[in-house]
């Protein structure tokens, strides 16, 4: 599928980051990375590729750890490395609010506070 199709199809704006997750595809879990964030999803780089479709349990590094449901969307390889979309399923109202918070806590960090 086109890459320009997959980004005009969100719903919701994603943000840059470098955030530590750690992720299960129900036989193996894997420490990677976070590139980007938003209430709808996240982009994984990953060393190794997961296929489309599948359904992987999320815990994202807060302060407490979130816990999250996910199912891969699509993979693309850059490189020796693996960008790895992710969409964030049957979330709680507590667990959006949390995914919120934690944009809002990384959009900061990244940007700086306006009150400095």
């Amino acid at each position: 599928m086109d890459r320009e199709k997959i980004t005009n199809r969100r719903r919701t704006e994603r943000l840059p980051t470098h955030y530590d997750v750690i992720y299960s595809d129900g036989k193996k879990m894997h420490k990677e990375y976070v590139k980007d964030i938003s209430v709808g999803g996240l982009q994984i780089e990953a060393l190794k590729p997961l296929e489309p479709g599948t359904k992987l349990t999320l815990t994202l590094t807060s302060n407490p750890p979130l816990k999250v449901k996910a199912i891969v969307r699509w993979v693309k390889k850059v490189g020796y490395r693996y960008r790895i979309g992710v969409q964030f399923i049957k979330l709680s109202p507590e667990q959006q609010q949390k995914i919120k918070e934690i944009i809002h806590a990384l959009f900061w960090e990244t940007h700086g506070s306006p009150y400095r």
